[in-house]
C-alpha cells in the first residue's frame, strides 16, 4: 500500500480508499484507530480496542469500517442524552431521555460510568445455540434495550448482507448452509423454546446474518421480558453504487424483508443511515456534531451519503 507520510494514510492500491496508519508495533495502530473515532474517544481506547468480546478491532482504522461509522453515530447520540429518539425511529414507540441502554457488538456502552460488560441475556442465549462456536460467536452489531422492547440491529456500511450458500463450515464455525442454520438455531438445541417459524418458510438464499440476529433478538429479549424488533441498518447510497457497477441488482443489496420467514418479517425493519440522518439527526441541535460527521464521512475517497 502507498504512504502518504504528511497525513498518516496508506492508500490501497487497487482499491480507492485508505487506512489510517501511524506506524507497525501495537501503540502506533491505537492511536492510528482512535483517529477514526469521534466521541468518547478515551473511552473507546481503554475499554473497546483489544477487547476481547469484541472482533477484528484492527478494521476500526479502515476508511470503510462499518464499526466506526456505528460507534461515531450511536455513541455521538448517546453522547447528547438522544437515545430516545433512536429509539423512537426503530420503534414508533416514544421513550423518556436516560431510559433506553445502548450495546454495541454486546457490550454495555455507558461512559465514564463503568467498563463495557457482555449484555446478560446475549450470554445466556450464546450457551444455549452456540456452546460449539469458537470463532466468531454472534455478535449483535448494535442492541437497544428500551422500557418495553428490544431493538437488535445488524448494520451495513458498503458491503451487503450474506446469504446462506451450500458450503461446510468448518468446526467451531457458524453454520453456512441454509439447512444447518435452521438445525441449529431453531432446532432441538432451543432448549424447550416455541419456533419462531417453520423451516419449510425459510428460504434457499436467506440472508444469514440476520436469520441469525433475529433469533438472537427474539431469545434475548424473552429472557429480558420484553417485546423485541430485528432490523438492517444499510447506506441506499452505497448499494446504489454498487448496483450501478455491476449492472443488475443482487439480492444482498436489496431490501431483506421478504426474504425473512413469517414470524420473524412482522417484526423486521429495514432502515437506511440516510434517513436516520434526516429523521434524527438533520433538525436536532444537540446533534449537531454527529450530523456534520455524517456529513463529512467518506467512503471509497468519495463523499459516503447523499444527504438531503
Amino acid at each position: 500500500m502507498s504512504l502518504c507520510a504528511d497525513h498518516g494514510l496508506r492508500i490501497h492500491p487497487s482499491s480507492p480508499t485508505f487506512v489510517y496508519y501511524n506506524g507497525t508495533d501495537r501503540p502506533a495502530q491505537r492511536t492510528a484507530s482512535r483517529r477514526n473515532i469521534r466521541f468518547e474517544t478515551d473511552f473507546f481506547g481503554h475499554h473497546i480496542l483489544d477487547n476481547r468480546e469484541k472482533a477484528e478491532t484492527h478494521r476500526f482504522a479502515f476508511e470503510n469500517s462499518e464499526d466506526a461509522l456505528t460507534w461515531n453515530v450511536l455513541v455521538g447520540i448517546r453522547e447528547r442524552g438522544q437515545l430516545h429518539t433512536l429509539y423512537e425511529w426503530f420503534t414508533g414507540e416514544p421513550a423518556a431521555p436516560n431510559r433506553i441502554e445502548l450495546y454495541l457488538w454486546g457490550l454495555r456502552i455507558d461512559p465514564p460510568n463503568s467498563e463495557p460488560q457482555v449484555y446478560p441475556p446475549l450470554k445466556t442465549v450464546r450457551e444455549i445455540l452456540e456452546p460449539d462456536i469458537r470463532r466468531f460467536k454472534t455478535e449483535p452489531d448494535v442492541i437497544l434495550v428500551g422500557p418495553s422492547r428490544l431493538v437488535c440491529v445488524e448494520v451495513k456500511f458498503t458491503s451487503g448482507n450474506p446469504l446462506a450458500r451450500d458450503e461446510d463450515a468448518k468446526k467451531g464455525e457458524k453454520p453456512k448452509r441454509r439447512e444447518d442454520l435452521v438445525a441449529k438455531y431453531v432446532g432441538r438445541n432451543q432448549d424447550g423454546l416455541k419456533p419462531l417459524f417453520r423451516p419449510e418458510d425459510v428460504v434457499a438464499k436467506v440472508p444469514s446474518q440476520l436469520l441469525r440476529v433475529s433469533v438472537f433478538a427474539a431469545r434475548m429479549a424473552e429472557c429480558a421480558g420484553l417485546d423485541w424488533l430485528a432490523a438492517n441498518l444499510v447506506t441506499s447510497t452505497q448499494w446504489d453504487r454498487h448496483h450501478s457497477r455491476r449492472g443488475k441488482p443482487h439480492p444482498g443489496f436489496s431490501d431483506p424483508t421478504m426474504q425473512m420467514p413469517p414470524g420473524i418479517r412482522e417484526r423486521f425493519r429495514f432502515k437506511t443511515w440516510e434517513d436516520l440522518y434526516a429523521q434524527v439527526l438533520r433538525d436536532s441541535p444537540a446533534l449537531t456534531r454527529v450530523a456534520d460527521y455524517m456529513r463529512g464521512k467518506s467512503a471509497f475517497l468519495k463523499p459516503a451519503f447523499r444527504l438531503t
